[in-house]
């Protein structure tokens, strides 16, 4: 099993880039180009040059992420679109507090309660290309078509991932499927998505990403086994299971 993050080392000068793959995986495959700023919670997290992870804004000053993107401090990309490029529309922001969700172990083998809040330093402007995403009020339901956007990878053999922002839609799955096809890793904090259809899944570079159903918040893109394998869905932290702590925590800070 493995994570579904990655680090891109991305060189802006003379309009060059190299990437370069550390640890583990996470990607979008056989999606498209979102619409420019069509997803405007979507955030890229930087430690420096590098790109770590995904994040979800919800609220001018919070976004959620991946427990596993284990940085403390990140510098947040909001309204991006092509991380190689100046869109225009673009807000930069460095994190300060976190909070890693108490029941995450980096080293269990059940990827359980994997997702963490941070605190912007100074909150963002909200307009067409950055806006928060709803929390939802209720947990999502088999067959819901979601959308799950990022710059993770697009072909998991391919160690170059895109300069632009993917967007894939997924069925939720159900909890048969997502039990049999991880027996015994499945938690009820978690929902699977994908897995009917071989190449469409997210993968490295994603971890962290919404999975968006009906215009809110279900998913934090979290783990899986490879990258598109039919009968193999991806795995996503359930954030209607965390709306007590979300809220707590941001009231709490």
């Amino acid at each position: 099993m493995n994570y579904k993050s990655s680090v891109i080392i991305i060189e802006v000068e003379c309009g060059l880039s190299q990437t370069t793959e550390i640890t583990d995986r996470i990607l979008v495959g056989k999606g498209t180009t979102c619409v420019r700023n069509s997803q405007p919670w979507q955030v890229a997290l930087f430690d420096g040059a590098s790109f770590q992870c995904g994040g979800v804004l919800i609220s001018s000053q919070w976004i959620l992420t991946a427990a596993h993107c284990n940085h403390k401090r990140y510098w947040v990309r909001l309204g991006e679109h092509n991380l190689r490029k100046l869109d225009g529309t673009e807000q930069i922001r460095k994190t300060g507090s976190s909070v890693t969700h108490p029941g995450f172990q980096p080293r269990s083998l059940i990827h359980d309660h994997d997702l963490r809040l941070m605190k912007l330093l100074t909150p963002v402007r909200i307009t067409s290309a950055v806006r928060p995403l709803a929390l939802p009020t209720a947990c999502p339901t088999p067959g819901t078509l979601c959308l799950v956007s990022g710059w993770g990878k697009t072909r998991p053999q391919n160690e170059r991932h895109p300069d632009q922002l993917q967007c894939l839609s997924l069925t939720i799955a159900s909890n048969n499927t997502c039990h049999t096809a991880f027996p015994g890793k499945i938690t009820e904090n978690m929902v699977c998505a994908g897995g009917s259809v071989p190449g469409q899944d997210a993968c490295n570079g994603d971890s962290g990403g919404p999975l968006v159903c009906d215009n809110v918040l279900q998913g934090l893109v979290s783990w899986g086994n490879g990258c598109g394998q039919l009968g193999t869905p991806g795995v996503y932290v359930k954030i209607c299971k965390y709306l007590d702590w979300i809220q707590k925590t941001v009231k709490k800070n």
